[in-house]
């Protein structure tokens, strides 16, 4: 079985981007997760508040926009 990876803006975060880009500030990224689909492959939805099956919740110590991939 090949390993799937999958980002997703949800509503929540898009209201927060767009708070942020209105108001001419940067948008704080602190934390990153993953969640494993509790052993199935969901369907991720923008509507989500919450992964399927957190399995690790980290701070990030560093984020930048990787010139050869934006």
């Amino acid at each position: 079985m090949s390993t799937k990876f999958y980002t997703l803006l949800t509503d929540i975060g898009a209201a927060k981007l767009a708070s942020a880009a209105a108001l001419g500030v940067p948008l704080k990224i602190t934390h990153m997760a993953v969640g494993d689909g509790g052993g199935v492959l969901p369907t991720p939805d923008a509507k989500q508040t919450a992964l399927v099956n957190e399995k690790r919740r980290a701070a990030l110590n560093m984020l930048y926009i990787d010139p050869q991939n934006s």
